[in-house]
Formats: C-alpha cells, sequence, structure tokens
C-alpha cells in the first residue's frame, strides 16, 4: 500500500501541472484529451478529485483574462461525467467557495440551485451570503446586460478598483484627489467579487495593488508613506509580478 502513495500523488501532480498547463496558454487549439480517462471510465471517485484540483487551482491561481473561459472549457468537457456521478449538493460543496466557477455550472446545466442550496445561502456562514445577489436575475434587458457582463468578470467593480488592477496611475491619482480618498482604507466591498483570498482578507487598497501587480500605484502609495506589513508578501506571491517582489524587498519587510 506503501508504495501506492507516491504513485497516487505523482498522478495528482501530474493533473495540477496539466490543469495549470493549461489555463495559462492562449493557445485555443490546447487539447483536452489528457482527460479523457476521466470521461470514458465513469470512474466517480477519480472524478472527483479530478474536480477538487480545479476547485483549488479555480480559488487560488493567478487569473489571466482567459482564465475562467479555460475553466469552462475543461468543466464542459467532463459535463457527462460530472452530471451522471453527482448531486447538486456534492458538486455545490466541492465548488461552493467559487461564485464564478458556480455560475460556470449553472449557466452549462450542470447544477440546479435547489432549495437545500438557496437556503445554504441564507442561513449558512456569513462567506456566503452575497450569493444570492450576485445569482439573482435584473430583468431591465440593459441593466441585464450590465450585471451579466459583471458577473463574468468576477471582479470587484468600484471604480478604484479598475483602475488600480489595470495600474491607471493617472487616473488613480486624478481620482484619490478628487475625491479626498483615504490612502489606507479598505477595498470597497462589490457582489461581484469572485477571488477567495480577497474575499477573505478585506484588503487594503495596497494590498489590492501589490496582489494585481501594480508597481506604479504601489510606489505611489508608499510615497504616500501608507502603512504596511508582512501580509503583503501573500499578496505578492500571488500576484506572480518579479517587480513586486523586488519592491517588497527593498522596503525589507
Amino acid at each position: 500500500m506503501e508504495q501506492d502513495i507516491p504513485e497516487f500523488i505523482d498522478h495528482l501532480k501530474e493533473i495540477q501541472e496539466f490543469i495549470i498547463d493549461y489555463v495559462n496558454k492562449n493557445d485555443q487549439e490546447y487539447e483536452l484529451d489528457f482527460l479523457d480517462q476521466y470521461v470514458t471510465n465513469n470512474d466517480s471517485q477519480n472524478l472527483k478529485e479530478l474536480l477538487h484540483i480545479i476547485s483549488k487551482i479555480s480559488n487560488h491561481h493567478c487569473h489571466s483574462s482567459q482564465f475562467y473561459q479555460r475553466i469552462e472549457q475543461i468543466l464542459l468537457y467532463l459535463k457527462t461525467g460530472i452530471t451522471s456521478n453527482f448531486t447538486n449538493f456534492t458538486l455545490f460543496n466541492i465548488f461552493k467557495r467559487n461564485k464564478r466557477v458556480l455560475l460556470i455550472l449553472l449557466q452549462n446545466d450542470m447544477i440546479i440551485f435547489d432549495t437545500l442550496i438557496c437556503d445554504y445561502f441564507k442561513h449558512g456562514p456569513n462567506f456566503y451570503r452575497s450569493y444570492t445577489n450576485y445569482f439573482s436575475e435584473i430583468e431591465n434587458e440593459t441593466k441585464s446586460e450590465e450585471f451579466e457582463q459583471k458577473r463574468k468578470e468576477g471582479e470587484n467593480d468600484n471604480y478604484i478598483c479598475s483602475l488600480i488592477r489595470n495600474d491607471s496611475i493617472d487616473e488613480f491619482v486624478v481620482f484619490v484627489t478628487a475625491t479626498n480618498e483615504d490612502l489606507s482604507s479598505k477595498v470597497p466591498e462589490s457582489i461581484f467579487e469572485t477571488n477567495v483570498f480577497l474575499l477573505k482578507n478585506d484588503p487594503t487598497l495596497i494590498e489590492y495593488a501589490v496582489f494585481f501587480g501594480s508597481t506604479q500605484i504601489l510606489n505611489f502609495l508608499l510615497l504616500r508613506n501608507v502603512k504596511y506589513n508582512s501580509k503583503l508578501w501573500y499578496y505578492a506571491i500571488h500576484s506572480n509580478n518579479p517587480d513586486i517582489i523586488q519592491s517588497l524587498e527593498s522596503l525589507d519587510i
């Protein structure tokens, strides 16, 4: 049995590396036939392990512009196995910490938000209370299009957050000056935010800037003597930005 454990772990690593490689690539012709073993064998336990890996990557991997499009392609490839092997609540439990992936499952008829799941949104831990608004439907057509676009983007829709994500330093300086923004403040809440780390940690503006690798805005905030601490390293690791890492090293945190 002990000999099987290293082999099993190596297998999981291979799956993880494949998925990360897939979501990082821009080539639309990149094949998913590596996953055929989960589609053809109809092995619910192996498929469940694969879904847990997808869930962890969705929650914690650095998101590129096509990240969720790639995740959706993988889930659609596995759709037959998913719908035939898992109940609503089992599937919900695997992906419940990621609103954006749940939206993919919902819109592709792989999950139904039944009474059990809806009650969990209403009466479960506080983390899930915003889910009801996120998954609601907007009747006004104009508002509905805007709402749907924001849901798919899965990012905080506050203006200052978009400036930080894009590292739009000129517009950022104009905005914070005009509004007399407290540069040490927390990022405004948004029902469209889907990143688990950000939802759990309630970041400040400087932490948000580090998280998205926004070097110009980070430098501006440092020049304005915005306070920071060692928590910045967690945000810097996610950014996967060498300039951010170098900036934090120079601060000798």
